[in-house]
């Protein structure tokens, strides 16, 4: 089967230090980031950890520092090659709604 590039939907960080999912990774498939979409509603600057797992939460790829008030995108010779073969997650260190917002998003490679 082709490798194909898909995109996840947009997941809005509304509790600090809590994990979401990011991007389903089916059974028997894997999957690696190739672009992540950001923006950080927050007076402050914002740490974001993506990795796997819910509880407990493993971070897997360093930690992105996201300015506060600006939106980022980060492509795929920025990236670390890191095949994800369980769902991908991510938390923030803040987080909030509406304009406070900091919301993520990837484009992910999904192998198998």
């Amino acid at each position: 089967m082709d490798n194909i590039r898909s995109t996840s939907a947009l997941v809005p960080l509304v509790a600090a230090a809590t994990p979401l999912t990011l991007f389903p990774v089916g059974t028997g498939r894997s999957a690696k980031i190739k672009k992540i979409m950001t923006y950080n509603g927050q007076p402050a600057d914002v740490i974001l950890e993506i990795g796997t797992g819910l509880a407990p939460f493993v971070r897997t790829m360093p930690r992105i520092r996201l300015i506060s008030t600006f939106h980022d995108n980060i492509g795929e010779f920025d990236l670390p090659e890191i095949e994800f073969t369980a769902n991908i997650t991510c938390q923030a260190s803040a987080a909030g709604a509406g304009v406070l917002s900091v919301e993520v998003q990837v484009e992910v490679e999904v192998i198998g």
